[in-house]
């Protein structure tokens, strides 16, 4: 029976290097002594090309992520893997990501330009923001730009990358021998682009490739994202847990496509899966425990520090901190402390208490006590003299800490992107077609 339309499911391989599980590194069947061998990501591309996959998808990221103590989670830059890739490749394509908050637009017009020309029209770039706040201090930056703020320059961004591609007209080159003319100026044009965050005359120094620009990926969902993805992206990563979530993100990305004048069918929506794939369920389920089984414990302060700094607290003004009461201070001998204003029979009970846990003080049973035996001091009979306070100390105002954006865009490089390659499987994962303009 023919179909009276078309079902068939664009593929796309995740390649991370020693998989997308934390723990998929620890596991037996692992080649984490090939993550830094090109021969592996060929390999695996390779399989994938066999399998019919559309393509093999690269995350990036300009900063080191946290957890690498525990997990394979270091960055390989992506335009070089995916060149080596397409040498090794004959059909599949390859996406690699590249942020525009950290890079400038001329330098990657160049580089995927060349890309897609090595490549014979198989590039796509996956277009980020980054969301890792970290990255900043990377580039020179005192802060991590604000989510709006990042989406505003994406946008500005892909104007003027896109200007650079096209500045070049499908037939400037003319390479007549005879002639002896090899291209036609009249074709290559400035771009002459003023904008809020570039300025770039253009044009770009190399000849429109073979797909005129890489395919445009996008991995977003928040606000910005989906609007951002409606206007530029030709295949969107998404990740959801739910049907009825995956339904309603699928209906506004189309809805809204078509409102900026864009035909709806021509933007894929790739959901991401992260299969353990076996021979029977059971068999299945016995790999993912595995998985989990290798997953080492967080110690509960690194929990608390994560946590901490996912939702920093807001700053507190100088004027409301809590000031300790005047003239009441520390007293520096361990086990005593001078308390002005208490009469003569509470001072003594308070200093008898003092006294009697200061020997389990000195032997390090309180924390920053000594190791070492010392010899208890003995209880005064009365408090000799009254001490006169200490000048209240001056603190010069602390500056307010700057909290997380309300809207930060959870699917940016990290992964936000979707299909999970663990290392016993090569075809676990979905693609993106590759479009020609």
């Amino acid at each position: 029976m023919t179909p009276s339309h078309d079902k068939s499911l664009n593929l796309n391989l995740f390649i991370y290097p020693d998989g997308h599980h934390e723990a998929a590194w620890r596991h037996p069947d692992s080649q984490t002594d090939r993550i830094l061998d090109i021969s592996y990501y060929q390999e695996l591309a390779q399989k994938a090309e066999a399998a019919k996959f559309d393509a093999v998808f690269f995350a990036d990221g300009p900063s080191l992520a946290e957890n690498i103590q525990y997990a394979a989670r270091f960055r390989l830059e992506p335009i070089t893997v995916m060149t080596a890739i397409v040498a090794a490749t004959e059909r599949i394509g390859v996406i690699g990501t590249a942020s525009t908050t950290y890079t400038e637009p001329y330098n990657l017009a160049r580089q995927f330009a060349a890309l897609d020309h090595l490549s014979n029209g198989r590039a796509g770039w996956n277009i980020v923001t980054t969301g890792a706040a970290n990255a900043a201090l990377n580039f020179g930056l005192d802060a991590h730009p604000l989510h709006r703020d990042r989406y505003a320059r994406a946008e500005e961004y892909v104007e003027v990358i896109t200007k650079l591609w096209d500045s070049w007209e499908d037939d400037a080159v003319v390479a007549d021998r005879e002639t002896g003319v090899f291209a036609d100026p009249d074709k290559i044009h400035t771009i002459d682009h003023v904008g809020k965050c570039f300025r770039v005359k253009g044009p770009l120094n190399a000849p429109r490739s073979p797909q005129g620009r890489p395919v445009y990926v996008q991995a977003g969902s928040s606000e910005d994202g989906r609007a951002f993805a409606a206007r530029w992206a030709e295949a969107i990563f998404t990740a959801h847990q739910t049907l009825g979530s995956a339904q309603e993100f699928y209906a506004d990305i189309k809805r809204r496509a078509q409102a900026v004048g864009r035909d709806p069918r021509g933007l894929k929506v790739l959901p991401g899966i992260s299969p353990f794939i076996g021979s029977t369920a059971q068999e299945a389920e016995d790999l993912h425990q595995q998985f989990n089984d290798l997953t080492q414990p967080v110690p509960a302060g690194a929990r608390h520090r994560r946590a901490r700094a996912a939702d920093p607290a807001p700053a507190v003004p100088p004027a409301r901190r809590r000031a300790r009461a005047p003239g009441r201070h520390r007293h520096p001998r361990p086990g005593r402390r001078h308390h002005p204003g208490l009469g003569r029979a509470r001072r003594r009970r308070r200093l008898q208490r003092d006294a009697a846990v200061a020997p389990g003080r000195d032997r390090g049973l309180h924390r920053g006590g000594r190791s070492d035996p010392a010899r208890p001091r003995p209880v005064p009979h009365r408090v000799h003299r009254k001490d006169a306070p200490r000048p209240p100390r001056s603190r010069a105002p602390r500056e307010p800490v700057r909290t997380q954006d309300p809207g930060e865009d959870r699917m940016n490089e990290r992964s936000e992107f979707i299909i999970q390659h663990s290392a016993t499987c090569a075809s676990c994962a979905h693609g993106a077609k590759r479009v020609r303009v």
